[in-house]
């Protein structure tokens, strides 16, 4: 039996029938519905279609425009929105119009469907350990929260805060792994910095430390740059950081014929996070041209909000065991003064 192409009429009386005509009409308007649908939901307005056999009506018909749909559901299909909790962020397509596979675990529903599938997201929260990952159609059924773990040859459980509230990032399901890959964050990311300045004033010599061996706060003097907005207290001086990853460094100035350290104190936890790698006399060298600058750096991973100070300790050398003597012998300097740099990404 013969069919006219684009009429999608039989040329001889014989019925039409589903079952026989495996090419038929039926199909063809199915599948055309279906590229329709396609086209509209990606926002392009359907080319007419020239069904007029004799000619008489202008081919309009846009050939392309499957493929430029097909284009436009790859590139904005992947950008979810999460209104997760900090243990798992649950996602749904930011354009609704798409449709996702069925959410079930038969062959072609679900995980089943979307090995190797990218999917992008802002966090909605900061990660605690562990975190999953699930997502669905706007009003669900969700496909089932699933891990999120490193990109590394034996990928792991994320870590507490490896995942920043406000940060985009890019996951993608290993069908192996049968969990979502943390690819990457955003280089949309940006290091922001506080500069705080501190001095320790003295009586007689230059940044003299009135104590042996005995930590002491230093004075926060001027709190040159903050762009964290952190709170910062100039009466106690302390300054306190809420929960995030940080870079610290920190520089003191103290005399080139003594000792000292600085470190980070940890009010709020009464410890310790991190101690300077430097500082005072060389065994190696005469006494009297060492490095006369302190330097702490390191970096720090802050779960709640946490108070902060810096200190001094001056070890001395002999027979000042007690100061640090002429602040690097500066003429008429008499504070010892220290820089605290604190940065973050964002």
């Amino acid at each position: 039996m013969a069919r006219n192409y684009q009429s999608k009429k039989n040329e001889s009386d014989a019925a039409d029938s589903f079952v026989d005509t495996e090419d038929g009409a039926h199909e063809y308007n199915s599948s055309r519905d279906e590229i329709s649908n396609l086209v509209k939901a990606s926002d392009l307005v359907p080319s007419a279609y020239n069904v007029d056999p004799d000619g008489a009506l202008p081919l309009t018909e846009d050939r392309q425009q499957a493929a430029q749909a097909i284009f436009i559901a790859s590139i904005s299909g992947m950008s979810f929105s999460d209104a997760g909790s900090p243990s798992v962020y649950n996602l749904t397509p930011v354009r609704t119009s798409f449709v996702l596979p069925p959410a079930g675990t038969s062959p072609g529903e679900g995980y089943n469907t979307i090995a190797g599938a990218i999917v992008s997201f802002v966090a909605n929260s900061t990660c605690n350990a562990a975190p999953g990952l699930d997502f669905g159609p706007v009003g669900g059924p969700s496909y089932g929260a699933k891990p999120i773990k490193t990109d590394a040859t034996s990928p792991q459980p994320l870590a507490t805060l490896d995942i920043v509230a406000g940060t985009r990032y890019q996951v993608y399901y290993d069908a192996g792994e049968d969990a979502w890959i943390l690819v990457q964050a955003m280089s949309s990311r940006r290091t922001v910095s506080t500069i705080l300045h501190y001095e320790q004033p003295s009586g007689t010599n230059g940044g003299q430390i009135t104590l042996a061996d005995v930590w002491q706060k230093i004075t926060l003097n001027t709190v040159h740059l903050n762009e964290l907005g952190i709170t910062v207290d100039t009466v106690l001086n302390t300054f306190t950081l809420p929960p995030g990853n940080y870079g610290i460094e920190a520089i003191a100035i103290c005399d080139d014929r003594h000792s000292a350290r600085v470190r980070l104190y940890d009010i709020t936890g009464a410890q310790a996070v991190s101690y300077s790698v430097n500082g005072g006399v060389s065994t190696e060298r005469p006494p009297g041209i060492d490095n006369p600058y302190v330097i702490l750096r390191d970096k720090i991973i802050v779960t709640t909000n946490t108070q902060f100070q810096l200190e001094i300790l001056g070890t001395g050398n002999i027979p000042e065991t007690g100061n640090l003597g002429g602040a690097c012998s500066i003429p008429g300097v008499n504070e010892l003064y220290t820089s605290l740099k604190i940065d973050r990404d964002f």
